[in-house]
């Protein structure tokens, strides 16, 4: 009886094993299996490289070269005017282009120069009696004075000037010395009276004398101009 329950355990002992090693065997070629689709899986996998195309280079340099040039600075030239309506005021900017005149010289009505003046007299400038105080204009010094009678301005000083200021322009007199009045260009002057000269204008005095003992030079004196020509 002993020997049969012996024989019992060794098969039964056997089977355990024989079960133990085909579950083991078949849990290692899972295992295997596995590693196995996993490294086929790496294999198998491709790794998405994304490399800038001819395009976006060019873009980003387009980018780059606008940044650039954004921060360029810009120049622009503001002036603001002053536009008044009914109920209130407003302020308009405009883009201006500064101008500047051809000639630096140009006279107009309304310029304002200050200068010195001399004096010459009505008996100027000739031995001959009968050729003194002749002006440029064809109005006679000796014979009809130092002032002249204009329409519009009434009785006015004579002046000689350069060719800067037509004949029959009047000019307004603001002189330190003698006070404010107005002359009437009749005469031309001679090469150091003008603009940009040592004197603006040569005024009509009583004689050549009184110009020299009396007159001499008057400074910083103001000329504006009331009316060109006739």
């Amino acid at each position: 009886m002993k020997k049969i329950i012996n024989i019992t355990n060794i098969f039964l002992f056997l089977i355990i094993v024989s079960l133990i090693y085909h579950i083991g065997r078949q849990t290692n070629n899972t295992y295997k299996a596995v590693i196995t689709n996993d490294l086929k899986s790496i294999n198998t996998t491709k790794l998405n490289v994304v490399t800038p195309t001819d395009k976006d280079t060019e873009k980003e340099t387009s980018d780059e070269e606008k940044v650039k040039t954004d921060d360029s600075p810009k120049i622009e030239i503001n002036t603001k005017k002053e536009v008044t309506t009914d109920n209130s005021k407003e302020i308009v900017q405009e883009n201006v282009i500064p101008k500047t005149s051809e000639n630096d010289n140009e006279i107009r009505v309304g310029t304002v120069l200050t200068g010195n003046m001399t004096a010459y007299g009505r008996d100027c400038c000739s031995s001959d009696v009968e050729q003194q105080g002749k002006t440029s204009s064809g109005y006679n010094l000796r014979i009809n004075g130092k002032t002249y009678h204009d329409k519009q301005y009434g009785e006015l000083r004579i002046l000689a000037s350069d060719k800067s200021f037509p004949l029959y322009s009047v000019i307004k007199i603001t002189d330190p010395k003698d006070g404010i009045y107005n002359a009437i260009v009749l005469d031309r002057a001679g090469s150091n009276i003008g603009i940009n000269k040592k004197y603006l204008f040569d005024l009509v005095v009583e004689s050549q004398e009184y110009a020299r003992l009396n007159y001499g030079i008057h400074s910083n004196v103001k000329f504006e101009v009331l009316r060109l020509g006739k």
